[in-house]
């Protein structure tokens, strides 16, 4: 599996946005690619993706909680993406 991870602020976040901002498609888009192949099993998936953007945050503010953010979240073995915005 293929652990993606999507730094940002509020644009990130899409919270102003009705459909949830540009994360929150490319989540969906990822998450209909995994359940619409014949070969994806919930145990075997191609994406996973984590949305760890906070509203007001900036550079200094991802790099204070980018370690702790990703600690808990990561698995050996997997790849893994980092998206920051």
């Amino acid at each position: 599996m293929t652990m993606i991870f999507i730094f940002g602020a509020s644009t990130t976040a899409g919270y102003w946005d009705s459909e949830g901002g540009w994360a929150v498609r490319l989540k969906k888009v990822l998450l209909n690619k995994n359940i619409n192949d014949p070969k994806f099993t919930q145990t075997s998936g191609y994406f996973d993706v984590q949305i760890l953007a906070v509203d007001g945050n900036n550079t200094d503010h991802i790099l204070k909680r980018f370690e702790s953010d990703i600690k808990p979240r990561i698995a050996e073995g997997e790849e893994k993406i980092f998206i920051f915005s």
